[in-house]
């Protein structure tokens, strides 16, 4: 890289044209003083026209493969929530240390949904990530990801089918 103490002298009469930067290193081109010769005008012209032309099919293709990823974005997240519920019935710090076991357990022993399979794991739970509510307020939700969708699916029909307000 060339810095301006190895730039060039301006040659007398001459205005610059343009920097090229080359593996060999900075190449200044100077045009003398005067109108700047049309074959040097047509020449910068087609030269950013072409430059102009791949840099918009460089954009279709960024912008095609931002559309396909956002796409592949909204699928996974919608897929990730797919074994997920929201448990809106219990008063904070009902859930003890491990919300996970609470879940399970209440899950299990409380509401007993029917069709639930023997492998049944709740794979992550904890409160909706707000502050604490005050006094007298609603208290926050719990967030659980269960292993299987299909035992999600029965724990919903269950709690349509009963008063447990979940």
């Amino acid at each position: 890289m060339h810095s301006l103490a190895t730039t060039p002298a301006i040659p007398s009469g001459a205005v610059f044209v343009r920097y090229f930067c080359s593996p060999s290193g900075l190449l200044v081109v100077w045009t003398p003083r005067g109108p700047l010769p049309a074959a040097v005008a047509e020449g910068s012209i087609v030269e950013l026209q072409t430059e102009v032309v791949s840099l918009r099919k460089q954009m279709v293709q960024v912008n095609s493969t931002v559309g396909r990823l956002e796409t592949r974005l909204q699928d996974a997240e919608g897929r990730s929530r797919l074994n997920n519920i929201r448990l809106l019935v219990f008063p904070e710090r009902a859930e003890g240390a491990k919300v996970e076991v609470f879940v399970d357990s209440w899950i299990k022993d409380e509401l007993q949904p029917v069709g639930l399979s023997r492998v049944f794991v709740v794979e992550q739970a904890h409160r909706a990530l707000v502050t604490p509510p005050r006094p007298g307020a609603p208290p926050r939700a719990i967030s659980a990801r269960l292993l299987n969708y299909k035992n999600r699916d029965c724990i919903l029909r269950e709690a349509c089918e009963s008063e447990s307000g979940f």
